[in-house]
């Protein structure tokens, strides 16, 4: 058996401040991973070259686009949209290479499944009474989930079949938060 992997990572990051109180932000990122295991093996007797492969991947897809203004005396403020994408796939593949005959064999099952978020977000920080801090926001995601999908393939000897076991249902959902935070800073006066 030989193993393997790879890992592939990308960042985007750019901004461009707009005036003195609006600066805009725009950041990317892109992972795909994958580990895999490829066994090779040939029948003595028969000739048969057998070859498997197995693999495991996970990805992830994330942009967000930021705006930050600070108009108004004190006040830090954020203004946050994101989009989400994450995978992952595990699948075997096969392939029976027979020698001086067409009887050659191949396949393959696979299973995916993934989510994808929407995200808008809204915060602020409020710095204008000295030693504390007041942080406020709301942040609405859509979810879409998809639980998995199952694949199969098979081809050999004078039939060929490709089918989906089961489709897996995009099931959505959605998420609201709220929050409010005060931080006092206080210190011993000594006289």
């Amino acid at each position: 058996f030989m193993p393997g992997y790879y890992f592939q990572d990308y960042t985007l990051k750019l901004n461009h401040r707009v005036n003195p109180n609006n600066t805009i932000f725009l950041s990317t990122y892109l992972g795909n991973d994958k580990v895999y295991l490829i066994g090779r093996e040939t029948d003595e007797n028969t000739g048969v070259k057998y070859m498997d492969r197995y693999d495991l991947g996970w990805g992830n897809i994330t942009t967000a686009f930021r705006w930050n203004n600070t108009s108004v005396r004190n006040v830090f403020s954020n203004v946050t949209v994101a989009y989400t994408h994450f995978r992952y796939l595990v699948s075997n593949k096969y392939w029976d290479k027979h020698p001086n005959s067409a009887d050659n064999e191949s396949g393959y099952i696979s299973y995916y499944s993934g989510v994808n978020d929407v995200i808008a977000r809204w915060s602020l920080s409020y710095y204008g009474i000295e030693g504390q801090q007041i942080n406020a926001g709301v942040e609405h995601t859509w979810h879409v989930f998809n639980p998995g999908v199952n694949r199969e393939r098979f081809e050999g000897d004078g039939y060929d079949e490709e089918h989906r076991v089961q489709k897996g249902e995009y099931i959505p959902g959605q998420e609201f938060t709220a929050y409010l935070d005060d931080r006092y800073r206080y210190g011993i006066i000594s006289g």
